[in-house]
């Protein structure tokens, strides 16, 4: 089981709810986007990434952007 300090865990709280995710979710992530840039030939997501793709991933970690902000910006284009 993993176990991290309060400071950690408040910090990722708040970055889990800026995402509208869990603190679970956003370590899966971490954890996945960690593995694939150790190990890019490894299979963690089912399927290979593209260099194009790889390069890509987490470029928008730093962004104030969510999955919501997507969802509206779809609607705002296709309705």
């Amino acid at each position: 089981m993993l176990t991290i300090d309060l400071e950690l865990e408040q910090a990722l709280k708040a970055i889990a709810e800026q995402e509208h995710s869990s603190p679970n979710d956003l370590i899966k992530k971490l954890i996945n986007q960690y593995l694939l840039q150790r190990q890019p030939q490894a299979k963690y997501s089912g399927a290979t990434v593209p260099p194009i793709t790889q390069a890509l991933t987490g470029l928008l970690a730093k962004s104030n952007l969510s999955e919501l902000d997507y969802k509206q910006h779809l609607a705002d284009k296709h309705l």
